[in-house]
């Protein structure tokens, strides 16, 4: 299948470093920061008090005194000036560093990490990403994020979906078992009760979609679409992920034929 250069997505970085920089993540987002060994990576997130998404990210275990959130979109700074209202008397210092382009790598095994700062692989097991290659950026890891239901986060969606729209839990990227963390007790009572009804969901699109933009097939207002990340096909179609809500999803897929566009898969909230 041959897909057309989309643009090049490359990945903000924010370092976190010093001897309570582990205690602080812990504390701060919304996964078991604690289980990570050195030498690997875990999905994670930064939520608000409203339990929303203010930071989507691969959390890097480099060495015991030094923690990398590589960004799945948004703007370094901002997470990084939000988070330093939070360290108070933590011995962590928080700093940006350059975005680093994204290009394919040779696949390799789930949450392995190798190489260094300037020069990242993370390993997803089915693709794996290298961050800050010199090679030109390419795009066939971006298929193979949709395919695993892998979201990307722009910065104009960054404080609007809650996780279960993101299937973070599914990631791995929200624990229930280690504690507080802002956006604790809404995420959790929303878990439990089964209350979200809007999902993540890889789709076929007749027109190409900005990510961070609603498609809107329908005068349905539950009937969008919004994009997360969209790459074209040669031709008129675009292979996309998104979320919509769950019923909109179901008549998409029951009414295929007549559909404006074609869902893939969906991923669970």
């Amino acid at each position: 299948m041959t897909y057309v250069q989309p643009i090049p997505l490359e990945a903000a970085i924010v370092r976190l470093q010093g001897s309570d920089a582990l205690a602080f993540a812990q504390a701060q987002f919304s996964s078991d920061v604690n289980a990570l060994q050195i030498g690997t990576w875990q999905w994670s997130a930064w939520l608000d008090a409203k339990g929303r998404v203010v930071a989507l990210f691969h959390l890097v275990y480099l060495n015991p005194d030094q923690l990398l959130l590589v960004l799945r979109g948004g703007d370094a700074s901002r997470v990084a000036k939000g988070l330093a209202r939070y360290v108070f008397r933590s011995r962590v210092e928080i700093t940006t560093l350059p975005a680093l382009p994204l290009a394919d790598a040779d696949n390799a095994q789930a949450f392995s990490v190798n190489g260094n700062v300037n020069d990242l692989t993370l390993g997803f097991d089915s693709y794996a990403v290298r961050i800050g290659s010199p090679h030109a950026a390419n795009s066939q890891w971006r298929h193979a994020a949709m395919q695993a239901g892998h979201p990307w986060l722009v910065e104009s969606l960054h404080g609007t979906l809650l996780p279960p729209a993101l299937s973070l839990r599914r990631l791995g990227a929200v624990s229930f078992s280690k504690g507080c963390f802002p956006g604790q007790e809404i995420v959790a009572r929303m878990h439990y009760r089964g209350r979200h009804k809007y999902q993540l969901c890889h789709v076929m699109l007749p027109s190409a979609v900005p990510p961070g933009l609603t498609w809107t097939p329908s005068s349905d207002d539950e009937g969008n679409l919004v994009v997360l990340d969209c790459i074209e096909r040669h031709g008129d179609l675009h292979e996309a992920l998104g979320i919509a809500h769950e019923r909109v999803i179901e008549t998409w897929s029951n009414e295929a034929e007549n559909s404006p566009l074609k869902v893939l898969g969906t991923f669970p909230t």
